[in-house]
């Protein structure tokens, strides 16, 4: 009986670089708004900060001038549809419509939230994170986007900011008990997540809003969900 592994290797294996298989090359232009059709099903608003985080495409003029045409023949739109971004933004109908639907609908008290690392690009906040971010206090704050950096939303809107793998937290607005139950059942199945997109096997929270973790008016949260306490830090196992 022949294996699997060698049907395979006695596969025959050839370029698809042919006319006959390829067609024709397209010209700048074609290839140009083919590169504009896949940003946009691929972003669904499409700005030029998004066209500099991909490789191998045309400039961004020739791009540009194909959304452009797009728009002139009525199949995407162009406006300011997204606070936070720069320039114009080019948009799908269908990607519009869906903001709209969202808009229109009221954000529930017991939304659940989600927790996105800032280097998502489901996060649409140009390079630096700067979407004018500001503590329930009023402090305003700027987030860098690093692997060590996330944000926790609801609804689309960032309630929590955690910087340095969890060290430090910043909450945007007062956070619900249940809000914060919610935030530690994501934090421990984060800890549950393979280790190469962890760092180790704890969570140590430092500070929360500038006060030493051990002391914030949310530490009997922490605890209570299975937090130790550890100095003036908080710390939460995998385990638990």
């Amino acid at each position: 009986m022949v294996s699997e592994r060698s049907q395979i290797k006695e596969g025959r294996w050839f370029l698809t670089a042919s006319f006959a298989v390829m067609g024709k090359p397209l010209n700048d232009k074609q290839r140009a708004e083919g590169q504009a059709r896949l940003l946009l099903q691929r972003y669904g608003i499409l700005v030029k900060e998004w066209y500099r985080r991909e490789q191998g495409l045309l400039g961004w003029y020739p791009i540009f001038q194909a959304l452009k045409r797009l728009e002139w023949r009525g199949e995407i739109r162009r406006g300011y549809f997204v606070s936070g971004l720069s320039g114009v933004q080019f948009a799908l109908p269908e990607a519009l419509q869906l903001l709209e639907n969202m808009s229109r609908v009221p954000a529930a008290e017991d939304a659940a939230p989600v927790l996105l690392n800032s280097l998502d690009p489901a996060l649409p906040y140009g390079g630096g994170l700067d979407p004018g971010l500001m503590t329930f206090d009023g402090s305003p704050l700027k987030v860098v986007r690093s692997a060590s950096n996330h944000l926790l939303l609801v609804d689309g809107d960032v309630i929590l900011v955690c910087e340095n793998h969890f060290q430090r937290l910043w909450a945007i607005k007062e956070l619900s008990e249940f809000m914060w139950q919610e935030t530690i059942q994501i934090l421990k199945r984060y800890l549950k997540m393979p280790d190469p997109l962890k760092r180790g096997n704890r969570i140590e929270i430092h500070q929360v809003n500038n006060v030493p973790a051990a002391a914030s008016p949310w530490t009997e949260y922490l605890i209570n969900s299975g937090f130790e306490k550890d100095g003036d830090h908080l710390v939460l196992w995998s385990q638990v």
